[in-house]
């Protein structure tokens, strides 16, 4: 789940940064996680973290406890939103996530992935702060039948706990995929009048990933030089629209002395999906146990 939880919250600042930077948003909405990814055909901009594997060295008891700067605030965030029934009928969706249970708690925000008029997935923009409990996620738009269901993160106070008690560092090594594109997003694709601007389209993308990674995880990450791959003809869609380019990440995370606690399967109610039916009635919910 840390894995999940790290690229999650990089994705977030990364994407306010793109935005301020006036920098065209990722067309996923996110930094995606996992290999399957990089083979997609779909136009950038785009960033794909692939988790490589681990090394593991003792941990200096003198060592900084910190896993992420700024300091988590108090309760829970969002970790992700399963789609639990995809609906139909949707050009247009919004979701809304309700507000946290502790005082000073940040609501978490979200937006809808569609696609063929279902929502495909829900894509987190903020995970937030301040719940106790899974906080309500609602979806609405001018299709029919979408729900989903929140998976809140690690507490604050777990995560803490896991920082005092730390005795090993794991060194969680990443391979990054950068692809830069100042193409419009139209399909198919126009041409900008001047492609080679993709060199420096890629650029501030790791420009920018590196701004997010100093400010999340300062003195706790080393990055290896960006490497310029091949966009040959043989190459999927996404590597010919784009500039494409890769570095090597490792993130510093502390191992807790203890384990994490994980509930047995079957202990809590396991989420269930359901289908819409053509006549509008939903499906016999399917058990994801």
């Amino acid at each position: 789940m840390f894995w999940l939880y790290l690229v999650q919250t990089i994705s977030t600042d990364v994407v306010a940064r793109m935005a301020t930077a006036g920098v065209a948003p990722l067309v996923d909405g996110a930094i995606l996680l996992g290999p399957e990814h990089v083979a997609e055909n779909a136009s950038p901009n785009r960033i794909v973290f692939v988790p490589k594997g681990s090394t593991y060295s003792p941990r200096d008891a003198a060592a900084g406890r910190g896993i992420l700067a700024p300091s988590i605030p108090a309760g829970a965030g969002v970790l992700s939103v399963l789609t639990t029934c995809g609906g139909r009928g949707y050009t247009t969706a919004t979701v809304s996530v309700s507000a946290p249970d502790l005082a000073g708690g940040v609501q978490a925000t979200a937006t809808a992935v569609l696609s063929s008029g279902v929502v495909h997935r829900v894509q987190m923009t903020k995970m937030g702060s301040g719940y106790t409990a899974p906080p309500t996620v609602t979806i609405t738009g001018d299709g029919t039948g979408a729900t989903a269901l929140a998976v809140l993160a690690p507490t604050a106070e777990k995560l803490a706990a896991m920082q005092a008690t730390a005795i090993w560092t794991e060194h969680q090594q990443y391979e990054v995929h950068l692809w830069g594109c100042t193409y419009t997003q139209d399909v198919p694709p126009v041409a900008a009048t001047d492609p080679n601007l993709d060199w420096d389209a890629t650029a501030a993308l790791g420009q920018i990933l590196v701004q997010s990674l100093n400010e999340l995880c300062h003195g706790i990450y080393k990055l290896e030089p960006l490497v310029w791959q091949s966009s040959l003809p043989t190459a999927s869609k996404l590597q010919i629209l784009g500039r494409y380019a890769t570095l090597g990440l490792t993130i510093d995370v502390p191992v807790p002395e203890v384990s994490l606690e994980f509930a047995p399967l079957g202990t809590h109610p396991q989420p269930a999906v359901s289908l819409l039916l053509p006549d509008g009635s939903t499906s016999t919910p399917i058990d994801l146990e």
